[in-house]
């Protein structure tokens, strides 16, 4: 297979667009493919030419700062790391373009199990790889929630299970798809990195786009978004969908019981009247999802049911962090969109403080004002423009003004959720807003919200 790429990368002038992690993980899987190739290298910030990943390769051109993409043109292969826009390449060829993540489907793409979706694709796609470890220990996880594909060729054998967390950004420059591919949902984010909300679906899509009828597309049946996404675009994958109300569907809900038609079988696969860390019915979506993937790897519902049950949820998505003075503090950072704050809300009812707001994209934040409105939640803190927004909104709508705050920092709203939430019940930071601005990524800010509960539990 990796012939068949030096072949294909022979004598082409290539340009590795965007030197992060996924950058830098190319430029090491190309060097070591064509350790004679001259590549070239661009990306808006300084390299250091004396990095170490580059270990005195003197067969090296950087394009860096401000005109960075001045040359693209010159290029027979354009290899885009996910974070740069294709609307900062407008007028550029689109057939050189490639990716990082076309390269390994294209090496491994018969063994991989793909997840993509507006929410809830890093917690699928744990799960799948927790229940594929309880099968066999020839698995990887990569992608988003791991590490750069590429970086593992070397550990990946023809029977090793590839676990693939896929971005729309990763998604929207590729030219095949995984064998079995899932989509679980789509709501409007990211709109800043797309030319709009069509665009981004489309982008989604492409999980399923280049399949064969010998794949398997798994996908949510209960959003109609999807649902009139795949009817207005062909994909040859065998369907599979999930569904909370549809007996019809390959994978449902049938009272306590995630319920799975699989094989000529329906059978009853995951009690989930059982004690588990995965709750809200955004993570039973998820976790059916999970059972219609390991399904068709034909893992035994035996093991598929341990894996839910065992599956402790990843950090920043609607996290137990502490119980201070009777309230429980749960850090959701993740939730950058509005549906994703209101399943948490849900989930974890009762809440007596939220904590919202972040970078606004220009979502919409009608549906989430009018959940605040009917909730029983005492107290809203609100931080930074978007937070402003859904202030204004919520009060617009007939709000209770003095149930909303309006704060400068983290620590701010930390203090204020210790002083306003009442013992027995939880106190929720559920942003439902970028982390853009104030912080790197979600991360930092859910270790920042962290961080200064710890330090006034110390006081």
């Amino acid at each position: 297979m990796t012939e068949l790429l030096k072949q294909k990368l022979m004598n082409k002038k290539i340009f590795i667009l965007g030197f992060g992690m996924e950058g830098r993980s190319t430029y090491r899987f190309l060097r070591k493919l064509m350790p004679d190739a001259l590549f070239s290298i661009g990306d808006k910030n300084i390299i250091d030419p004396a990095d170490h990943v580059f270990k005195g390769d003197q067969q090296i051109q950087f394009h860096c700062g401000d005109d960075y993409l001045k040359s693209i043109s010159e290029f027979d292969i354009i290899i885009k790391t996910p974070g740069i826009s294709l609307l900062s390449v407008e007028g550029a060829d689109m057939s050189k373009f490639s990716s990082h993540t076309e390269i390994f489907m294209e090496l491994f793409g018969r063994q991989i199990v793909g997840i993509t979706g507006t929410k809830g694709k890093s917690t699928t796609t744990g799960l799948i790889h927790h229940i594929v470890s309880q099968h066999t220990s020839n698995t990887v996880l990569v992608g988003n929630i791991g590490i750069p594909p590429l970086d593992l060729t070397a550990s990946i054998n023809s029977e090793t299970i590839i676990v693939y967390e896929l971005s729309s950004h990763q998604l929207e420059q590729v030219s095949c798809s995984p064998h079995i591919a899932l989509l679980l949902n789509l709501y409007q984010e990211h709109l800043d990195h797309y030319k709009s909300y069509e665009a981004y679906q489309l982008a989604k899509f492409n999980i399923a786009r280049f399949q064969s009828k010998d794949d398997v597309f798994i996908y949510n049946e209960d959003d109609e978004t999807l649902k009139s996404l795949i009817n207005a675009n062909h994909a040859e994958g065998r369907k599979q969908g999930f569904s909370f109300g549809s007996p019809r569907a390959a994978c449902f809900v049938d009272e306590d019981f995630v319920v799975c038609s699989h094989g000529g079988k329906t059978r009853r696969v995951v009690d989930l009247s059982r004690p588990r860390l995965l709750i809200g019915d955004h993570n039973i979506m998820n976790i059916m999802a999970a059972v219609c993937a390991c399904a068709e790897l034909g893992i035994a519902d035996e093991t598929i049911e341990k894996g839910v049950l065992t599956f402790k949820p990843l950090q920043h998505r609607m996290e137990f962090v502490a119980e201070i003075d009777g309230v429980k503090y749960f850090d959701d950072s993740i939730a950058t969109i509005p549906e994703a704050a209101i399943a948490a809300a849900r989930a974890l009812h009762p809440v007596g403080t939220m904590i919202l707001g972040g970078f606004d994209r220009g979502v919409d934040y009608t549906a989430l004002c009018r959940f605040l409105l009917s909730s029983e939640i005492s107290n809203y803190i609100f931080m930074d423009e978007a937070g402003v927004r859904m202030r204004s909104l919520y009060i617009e709508l007939g709000g209770d003004e003095l149930k909303t705050f309006q704060v400068d920092s983290m620590k701010e709203a930390v203090l204020l959720a210790r002083k306003k939430t009442a013992p027995g019940k939880a106190c929720l930071l559920s942003p439902a807003a970028a982390s853009y601005g104030r912080y790197l990524n979600f991360k930092e800010r859910g270790n920042e919200f962290r961080k200064f509960l710890t330090e006034q539990d110390s006081v």
